[in-house]
């Protein structure tokens, strides 16, 4: 291959590099906003247990900031009290 086609490979593998770079470093933490677990099942059943000990380990892994747990009731609380 001729010195021309190097070069050329060279510069568009260093130009996708700062480009795939940069764009990493453009993005910000995820999730920005809390995250909101709702249990579908009763409270103090295992699923909803397991649920928040997942919440807890999240908080704890700095995956996220806050998580909020929820069971279904308290959320068709909240949507219907604000709705009146």
């Amino acid at each position: 291959m001729n010195r021309f086609g190097t070069t050329l490979r060279f510069a568009s593998a260093l130009c996708m590099a700062v480009i795939a770079a940069s764009a990493a470093d453009a993005q910000s933490r995820f999730p920005t906003r809390p995250i909101r677990i709702v249990s579908p099942f009763a409270a103090g059943s295992v699923s909803d247990v397991s649920l928040r000990l997942l919440a807890d380990k999240l908080v704890e892994l700095e995956v996220a900031d806050t998580v909020s747990h929820e069971t279904v009731r308290q959320v068709l609380k909240k949507t219907s009290s604000s709705r009146t």
